[in-house]
């Protein structure tokens, strides 16, 4: 089958995480903490997180803990 736009291509089915490095980005000097500083930085992508309801456009909440993140679905059921 030819390359190109109207290729129909297979499902793919999401490979489970099993690690990732933290990297990290730049504050410029604009902020408040006065001067260009290297922090930090994870990003986590792929199939996996929409299996587990993370969706496009989900809402998260996040818990910082003993060397842990905790990142689940926000619920957003309105309150009674």
């Amino acid at each position: 089958m030819p390359d190109g736009p109207g290729r129909l291509l297979a499902p793919r089915r999401a490979r489970k995480p099993k690690a990732c490095t933290v990297s990290y980005t730049h504050y410029s000097g604009d902020y408040e903490h006065g001067g260009d500083q290297r922090v930090p930085h994870l990003r986590l992508s792929g199939l996996w997180l929409e299996q587990l309801g993370f969706a496009i456009g989900s809402k998260l909440s996040i818990r910082a803990r003993d060397g842990e993140l905790v990142i689940a679905l926000r619920d957003m059921t309105p309150a009674e």
